[in-house]
């Protein structure tokens, strides 16, 4: 493998045939589209009164609320609940927030749960940007957000984070201000310039990070804090490098993970990948510092932290997801692979029946409302 592949535009834009690298450079101007959509952006009265809040929607479309989760989760006295799967749980009513999250509109996991909100009367706000769900919210009057169309779900991320935080915002919830996530628009500017294809090996942490990594098999740790960044961080692993991984979370690994290190690991076939926040407890910081010393001695040297950067959570948020999604790029060029490419998702897509009875019982609501699919 050449090194000096990543500090090879021709090359890079060679492999990246679907110039996944467009939505990696204009992160930033996402945020600040999103932000200009939601000036004049309202909900019903109703809408400002409510007992949960639910974030549905499976795989990219997901985590832009499981990141809002963690970012609120210390600062609601109501509970938020992620949902990747098919039906809602019971216990969801009438009273519940409920957003519906799929950037193609289509995802029949995401439809089901539409449809027991709908059924059951709760506050549905859809994020989308086509399909049946932006076609559904339209006929039936429910409010939506709908983003640019164009990106894979995973690289309508700052779309889909911002949208969401912004109705919350919007809905009273301001521990936040479109201020602040504009200003973090601007870390990611200032970011992009270090981290991008234009800033060479020898001075980027991305690049430097993703080779260090190639062929290895990598175990990605973080405290509570950022607990969806790492999980955002394994999922583009995934789908972007096309790499097997796990992430695991302090303070739990130290009941269960750490004790599979005392099993003799060759260097070279592990490395570890620990994300830091400058908010994290000071008896966190003592177990992340603990379990390095033992690695340490245990020879295992490909081990890398990424510190957040940042004066807030939102910011710390950004940047490192950033730098993650950086990192999965720069790995997929060195293996060769388009980022874009997830053959096996389509076709497993396509191999669902269940999606036909989904249908059906949309037709139904949209018969009622005198619209067919």
């Amino acid at each position: 493998m050449e090194i000096s592949i990543l500090d090879n535009k021709d090359e890079i834009r060679k492999i990246d045939k679907e110039n996944y690298l467009f939505s990696l450079e204009n992160f930033s101007n996402m945020i600040k589209d999103t932000i200009n959509l939601f000036k004049e952006y309202s909900f019903p009265n109703d809408y400002y009164n409510f007992n949960k809040i639910i974030f549905a929607g499976m795989g990219g479309s997901a985590i832009g609320g499981e990141l809002v989760r963690d970012i609120l989760l210390d600062k609601l006295s109501i509970p938020i609940i992620i949902h990747k799967d098919y039906w809602l749980p019971n216990f969801i009513n009438k009273e519940d927030l409920v957003f519906i999250i799929s950037y193609s509109g289509d995802t029949e996991e995401t439809l089901s749960s539409f449809i027991n909100a709908y059924n059951k009367k709760s506050k549905i706000i859809i994020i989308t940007s086509n399909g049946l769900l932006l076609k559904l919210a339209k006929n039936l009057k429910i409010p939506f957000i709908e983003i640019p169309k164009g990106f894979q779900p995973r690289a309508a991320l700052p779309y889909l984070f911002s949208s969401i935080l912004l109705s919350l915002n919007n809905l009273g919830i301001k521990y936040f201000s479109i201020n602040d996530l504009l200003k973090a628009s601007y870390l990611i500017d200032d970011l992009k310039k270090e981290i991008s294809i234009d800033s060479p090996l020898s001075k980027n942490i991305a690049k430097k990070i993703a080779l260090s990594i190639f062929n290895s098999f990598p175990v990605i740790y973080s405290s509570i804090h950022l607990k969806s960044v790492a999980y955002r961080f394994k999922t583009q692993l995934n789908e972007v490098s096309k790499i097997f991984c796990r992430v695991e979370y302090f303070p739990e690994l130290c009941h269960n993970e750490i004790a599979a290190w005392m099993k003799k690991i060759e260097p070279e076939n592990s490395s570890i990948i620990l994300f830091r926040s400058k908010f994290e407890p000071s008896y966190i910081t003592e177990k992340i510092l603990n379990l390095i010393e033992e690695i340490t001695h245990m020879g295992i040297n490909n081990f890398h932290e990424i510190k957040a950067i940042g004066s807030n959570y939102i910011e710390e948020v950004l940047s490192s997801i950033y730098i993650g999604d950086f990192i999965s790029f720069y790995l997929a060029i060195i293996n060769k692979i388009d980022p874009s490419s997830i053959d096996i998702i389509s076709r497993f897509k396509e191999k669902s029946n269940f999606r036909k009875e989904v249908n059906k019982i949309i037709s139904k609501i949209l018969t009622s409302s005198n619209t067919l699919i």
